[in-house]
């Protein structure tokens, strides 16, 4: 569940929130962090996303997780402005939203299909510059670090293609 420390937020996706399939609170608690102008420039890389519960090696490589995420993402799509712009955040948010599901669990998406994320992830969060009017150079840098987390997140962990190595 949300919770909120000063500028720093934190979400995290429980196995019970996830298997529950109710999307609606947490959608209406993101919506509180896009509905103005002061709240997009307050909450601007302070958002750190866990998920906790599940048995498995990497929470976000279930099925499940990935499943819900997404749907999450279809109502509140501003992830890439409000999540810390670190390496395993802005990967964590990409592996939940990549398409393909590799058959190892241990295996991450394939660079491509991260690209495509990352790539939806930016047309996404000009969408939100604009209705708010963030100036362009905000904007710019927001997307410049976002986009060397995703490039670091990528050479550090895809050249082995696992998340055990």
């Amino acid at each position: 569940m949300p919770t909120r420390d000063q500028s720093r937020l934190s979400l995290v996706l429980t196995k019970e929130l996830i298997d529950s399939h109710d999307v609606e609170l947490l959608v209406e608690w993101l919506n509180s962090l896009s509905s103005s102008a002061e709240s997009v420039f307050r909450y601007r890389d302070s958002l750190r996303l866990s998920i906790t519960g599940f048995d498995v090696p990497i929470p976000a490589m279930h099925p499940n997780s990935r499943m819900f995420f997404r749907r999450l993402s279809k109502r509140w799509p501003y992830w890439l402005h409000f999540i810390e712009k670190e390496p395993s955040s802005v990967g964590l948010l990409l592996v939940l939203l990549a398409d393909d599901q590799p058959a190892d669990p241990l295996q991450y998406p394939s660079r491509e299909s991260l690209s495509a994320a990352m790539t939806s992830l930016l047309t996404d969060v000009d969408r939100l510059y604009a209705a708010w009017g963030v100036p362009e150079p905000i904007a710019q840098a927001n997307c410049d670090a976002a986009t060397a987390s995703y490039f670091e997140f990528v050479e550090a962990n895809l050249s082995g293609r696992s998340f055990a190595s």
